[in-house]
Parts: C-alpha cells; structure tokens; sequence
C-alpha cells in the first residue's frame, strides 16, 4: 500500500488547486516534518502525480509550489489494440492490487478506521 503521507499530501496538494502548495504549506497542513514531506514529494514527482507549479525566490532560498497532475489512465488506444483477454488480465491485476490494499489495512485495523479519511490508491514508488 502506498505510504498514508503521500496520500495526506496528495489530497492537501489538490485542495490548493492550480497556483501550487509550498514544502513549509504542506508540512504546516498535514503536521509533517518538512524533510518527511521533501522526500515524499520527490516521489510523487518522479512517479508524475505532481509537478512544479512555481518558484518564488525568498531569501535567497527557492521556494517551489507544486500542484496535482493528472492522473495516469491507459488511453483507448492501446486497449483498441488488444485482445479481450489482455484487457481482462488487466483489470484481473488492478483488482488484486486493490484487494490486497483493503486487506492489510483490514489485518492492521486502519480501514476507516477516522471519518475525515479518504481512501486512494497511489503509486508503489511513493
């Protein structure tokens, strides 16, 4: 499963919309260190679910906003260029993938475990 603090930041990310969160916005938000949330956010923005909105410099010091990208779907293109089984093998993993989220948080006993939580599926490299 995804690290719970990238997808903190995925949702404090999209909340801010198209003008970009700074790393000392979204620390000060999600109540995580600046470091945990730099080391997060490289991730994501390797994986492509966010990207660099802005630069400010302040201070001699560049302070950068990012924001959401969109996100990744496979196109009707390829999916018009296989065959029926491959689709199916696909949704096949897609779905054991997030079977196996729902059970570990279930063994942990954090599924839904807070109100205010949403569930979301992110990346493994995050």
């Amino acid at each position: 499963m995804a690290h719970p603090v990238c997808a903190k930041l995925l949702i404090a990310i999209s909340e801010k919309g198209e003008r970009g969160v700074s790393i000392r916005q979204l620390a000060e938000h999600t109540g995580e260190a600046k470091s945990r949330v730099r080391y997060h956010l490289d991730a994501m923005v390797e994986s492509g679910l966010v990207g660099v909105a802005s630069e400010r410099s302040r201070g001699g010091v560049v302070e950068r906003y990012f924001r959401a990208q969109q996100m990744p779907w496979i196109s009707n293109d390829p999916l018009n260029e296989m065959d029926e089984s491959e689709i199916r093998q696909i949704a096949v993993e897609i779905s054991k993938a997030i079977f196996n989220d729902v059970t570990a948080a279930v063994r942990a006993r954090t599924l839904g475990t807070k109100a205010d939580e949403t569930l979301v599926r992110l990346p493994v490299g995050c």
